[in-house]
């Protein structure tokens, strides 16, 4: 851990490296007093005291503590500040991580889970570097300086100071198996919950408009009795040893007080050298208590490190390429894919798109459709085989290119918590005005955007909450239009649409899609008669291929689907009398 933070620490190592020396510094002026406190009785069980003396030690002892006070001040402010600058870095590094990752990271990971990371992850390396680093120096050195000082002072004295403590840290070292995986599970339920609580959140207008109240809230509350339950089995298994812990680093005067009378009675201990025992004593052994919270919490820091890390090592899609695409033609060559490398998802599929034309995937749920659109962009990478644009392998374009080449349009669009002139934006930030109205009047969203009280300058809340799911969808293509990339990769962009804001946006995609190159997953049949050609999936493979002609002539699978989609179409409720 020390070594991974170091890494990160990058240009603040010196200020966490100064603030260490001035926390050994501090721990070191910590001991002064207790010397004093010896000088001190020396001379109270003098025959001759120096009143002097005894005033001049009185006196330096507060000055120590706030020599020592000033150099923890400045420890604590070095360490605050390259602690905060460390995590401004880290999240910096982890953004910039997360974008050169493979898309399909994204499907792998849910939001919850990456927000743990970034927030209560990297946020507990704060409390690490700030605060528990600078302790356990303190709890290192004052006890180290401290027990040389004691065995300086009286060897055997100090032994029996330190034989409970011993024993005490004895305990914990038998008593610490199985607590890595207890703080993993615990990290683990604290991601869920984060996970639940997003999605509770987010999805509660749904949840309520359903009135599925009672069995989501069963869901949150069921990721709250797990990490409830992680925590007090945590508690119940650390109870015992950190009560034994405890009771014997407390118990000091119990070996300090029989040894140092035995020692005195015999002539064989000086009285102030006791008095120093039974006052450094319970001291000494009270600098261990934090011992085992720094245990346990050095524990949950390591794993919020592991976590860090794993994002840190996930391999980077490769962007090794230097070619560009000269034309827009879309190829899938012998291309096998799985995500586990046990479970095919597309077996040996090669089909060839000409640019400016259009082509329909067809087929159930699972068959293959999205992950062949998302292959494109390079989502993941295929086991076997090659995708190609213009001739170009798609592994051999610079990646900045091949995003350049493609849009895709979902079914559930996501709009930042913006205004709707920088969502569209997005799609070319160096678009002048003109050529975003011109390309909302082409999405049918620039009628209802001028209706609104702020126009362009709406904020469209998270998500985009504040508009419908249509226009959404517009505002998308809008985008998409503003991008103006030769191939447009569309994902069931209409399937959750309404009649009546889907002829408006089948005429923004008519729009979006002339001369370009389409890719287009369809439910809804009738929305791709007109398709050059029509490929039918089912279980990874292409069953069928041709135009919607061919393969109703065909009679197989796509005319089963169309009959059944025909049939739905014409469901009607009638009235019975």
């Amino acid at each position: 851990m020390f070594k991974d933070l170091i890494k990160l620490a990058g240009r603040r190592k010196l200020k966490l490296t100064s603030a260490c020396m001035l926390h050994v510094i501090s721990c070191a002026l910590a001991i002064i007093p207790f010397y004093l406190i010896y000088l001190l009785f020396l001379q109270i069980f003098s025959f001759n005291p120096d009143e002097t003396r005894i005033w001049w030690i009185l006196t330096l002892i507060p000055v120590v503590y706030v020599v020592m006070s000033v150099v923890l001040i400045y420890a604590y402010n070095i360490s605050h500040v390259a602690a905060y600058q460390i995590l401004y870095s880290v999240r910096i590094e982890l953004g910039k991580k997360l974008s050169k990752l493979p898309l399909g990271f994204f499907n792998e990971k849910n939001t919850g889970e990456l927000k743990t990371i970034m927030n209560e992850n990297v946020e507990m390396l704060e409390f690490f570097l700030a605060h528990h680093l600078p302790e356990m120096i303190s709890t290192i050195f004052v006890p180290l300086f401290l027990g040389i000082f004691l065995f300086i002072m009286d060897w055997r004295m100090a032994l029996a100071s330190v034989l409970p403590v011993a024993l005490a840290i004895t305990v914990i070292l038998l008593k610490s198996s199985g607590w890595s995986e207890m703080i993993d599970a615990y990290l683990s339920a604290q991601s869920e919950v984060n996970s639940t609580v997003v999605e509770y959140v987010q999805g509660i207008k749904v949840i309520k408009a359903f009135n599925h109240t009672a069995e989501s809230f069963k869901k949150y509350e069921g990721s709250m009795a797990f990490w409830r339950d992680s925590v007090i089995k945590w508690s119940r298994q650390r109870a015992a040893p950190f009560t034994i812990y405890q009771g014997l680093i407390t118990s000091t005067l119990a070996f300090i007080i029989p040894v140092g009378l035995l020692l005195y009675s015999r002539g064989m201990l000086a009285m102030e050298t006791f008095l120093l025992f039974l006052i450094v004593g319970p001291i000494f052994g009270g600098l261990f208590m934090r011992i085992y919270e720094f245990l346990r919490y050095g524990m949950e820091e390591k794993e919020c490190m592991d976590r860090i890390n794993k994002i840190f090592a996930t391999k980077n899609i490769d962007d090794k390429g230097k070619k560009e695409a000269e034309h827009f033609d879309i190829t899938f060559k012998n291309v096998f894919f799985s995500y586990d490398d046990r479970n095919p998802v597309l077996n040996d599929i090669n089909f060839y798109v000409p640019q400016g034309t259009r082509c329909a995937l067809v087929g159930p749920s699972g068959a293959g459709k999205t992950t062949i659109a998302r292959l494109i962009a390079r989502f993941w990478d295929v086991n076997y085989g090659g995708i190609m644009i213009g001739g170009c392998d798609i592994r051999d374009l610079t990646l900045k290119n091949l995003l350049s080449y493609v849009s895709i349009v979902l079914q559930d669009p996501y709009l930042f918590n913006d205004t709707i002139l920088q969502n569209i934006k997005i799609g070319n930030p160096e678009a002048s005005m003109d050529e975003i109205v011109k390309v909302s009047k082409a999405a049918r969203c620039h009628e209802f955007i001028e209706k609104l009280p702020d126009g362009y300058s709406t904020i469209v809340g998270e998500k985009g909450e504040r508009l419908s799911g249509g226009e959404k969808q517009r505002i998308s293509i809008a985008r998409a239009l503003l991008k103006d990339a030769p191939i447009i990769i569309l994902d069931e962009a209409t399937v959750f649409i309404d009649p009546e804001n889907e002829s408006l946006i089948q005429d923004a995609i008519s729009n979006l899609t002339r001369n370009k190159t389409v890719l287009a997953i369809a439910h809804k049949l009738y929305t791709i008669t007109n398709a050059d050609q029509i490929l039918v999936l089912k279980e990874g493979k292409i069953v069928e291929r041709g135009s919607y002609e061919d393969l109703m002539d065909y009679n197989g699978s796509f005319r089963e689907m169309w009959d059944t989609h025909v049939s739905i179409l014409d469901w009607e409720i009638k009235r019975c009398d």
